[in-house]
């Protein structure tokens, strides 16, 4: 039985997702060893009920619907691995929109 793989994003610029989809030769040999079940980006028909293998999550968590969105992945999953600089470390999307943009420059560049 092949593993079955979701491959799924949050606020960001879906660009793992992209490189997924510009990787025609690998893709193709993929699809001969995975069964890939939930892919917005990659297909119309998705199935967003059964269980998964392994999830890729791509994208920061920016509101309270994506929150609800990766903990049900979380769930349906038995593996969740988050792909990319914003998925891992918040990126553009992830900024606290309650500090303000002086606050921000100073917390990521100091006092220089």
């Amino acid at each position: 039985m092949k593993p079955r793989v979701g491959i799924f994003g949050m606020s960001g610029c879906w660009g793992e997702q992209i490189v997924i989809l510009n990787c025609e030769d690998q893709l193709l040999q993929m699809i001969g060893a995975l069964e890939i079940v939930d892919f917005l980006a990659g297909s119309s028909a998705n199935d967003e009920e059964s269980p998964l293998d392994l999830a890729l999550v791509e994208g920061s968590v920016g509101s309270e619907r994506e929150e609800k969105a990766v903990r049900r992945i979380r769930e349906r999953s038995k593996l969740l691995v988050a792909c990319g600089s914003c998925a891992c470390f918040g990126g553009i999307a992830g900024m606290d929109a309650r500090m303000s943009r002086t606050a921000l420059v100073k917390a990521v560049y100091g006092d220089e």
